[in-house]
């Protein structure tokens, strides 16, 4: 025979909260993430990142799509201190790299730019884009960033790996990335 124990409405009220008192430290986690990333690489104030809907990029005018991007999943190599704003500074330029890109491969390429890219490396994409997008895709905007990874090398470079995905197949592209005069660019492809 079963016993029916009563249990204090203190413990009911407990367990019920627990779950909603949960779900609020994710809040709190988010907060602390965006609190850190509130700093330039030069030290300088900036808005944090939002990570729903994008709309223009300020500096160079090109469009960021709408919709969520996927976390830059991000690697130190073992020894490798880099002081969070370096790093945060890397993850925005990656971010940024991989949106203007995936623009750029899918969009006008007429109209867009792909940053941030050294000069170099700008017309080096003009000439030769680092993946070949056949022309039915052009212009229709239909690549999607599936994942984004920094991997950070040293102090000052790392390589950025970036998966688009098209509705026909993934394309998979690397790059090396480096701090120059405060700012994370691009400085080359990597082959696969």
């Amino acid at each position: 025979m079963s016993r029916v124990r009563a249990v204090p409405l203190g413990v009911l009220l407990v367990i019920a909260l627990v779950p909603v008192v949960a779900g609020c430290d994710q809040g709190t986690a988010d907060s602390r993430e965006a609190a850190q990333r509130t700093t330039s690489a030069q030290g300088t104030p900036t808005a944090p990142p939002d990570r729903g809907v994008r709309e223009s990029v300020p500096e160079s005018g090109g469009l960021i799509p709408s919709g969520a991007l996927p976390p830059v999943a991000v690697e130190v190599a073992p020894g490798v201190q880099v002081v969070t704003p370096v790093r945060t500074a890397a993850v925005e330029a990656t971010e940024r790299f991989a949106v203007t890109l995936t623009r750029w491969l899918y969009g006008d390429r007429r109209r867009l730019e792909v940053e941030p890219v050294t000069p170099e490396l700008a017309r080096e994409i003009d000439r030769d884009p680092p993946a070949s997008i056949p022309r039915d895709q052009r212009n229709t905007d239909q690549g999607r960033i599936r994942d984004i990874s920094l991997a950070i090398q040293t102090e000052r470079s790392g390589v950025v790996a970036v998966t688009v995905n098209d509705l026909r197949t993934d394309i998979h592209l690397f790059a090396q990335v480096e701090l120059r005069d405060g700012r994370w660019v691009v400085v080359r492809f990597n082959d696969d």
